[in-house]
């Protein structure tokens, strides 16, 4: 196993979210939730009380090169719709389309927990 090369870090999803939503939608919910947390020790990204993320979709795909830009968006679009991320824009320039992503925890633990969760 010696050309076995693990030195990126691994993508880590939660089985019961996943079957729950969709295992592509569970991989790109827990990344954007590694993100926020990222933002949250370094205390960057605080917005209206929240904590966010932003990428471009090609940056996205920098992240999971095993989707293209399309899939993303797609992915993206699902997990916007369940209302379990959501989207704002605090970029300073007003020609910058850049989105910011949140996630709705509230939600996501109910889901978890086995509550009834309207899922749009």
């Amino acid at each position: 196993m010696r050309g076995l090369r693990l030195k990126e870090p691994p993508l880590i999803i939660n089985p019961k979210l996943a079957a729950l939503i969709g295992l592509n939608e569970a991989i790109i919910l827990q990344q954007i939730h590694y993100w926020i947390e990222n933002n949250r020790l370094k205390n960057t990204n605080f917005k209206d009380c929240f904590y966010w993320t932003y990428n471009s979709f090609e940056s996205w795909q920098e992240q999971f090169p095993f989707w293209n830009v399309r899939t993303i968006r797609r992915i993206i679009d699902k997990l916007r719709q369940k209302e379990l991320v959501i989207v704002g824009n605090y970029n300073q320039m007003k020609i910058d389309r850049t989105l910011w992503y949140r996630l709705d925890y509230g939600k996501i633990e109910s889901l978890l927990e086995g509550q009834k969760v309207k899922l749009s």
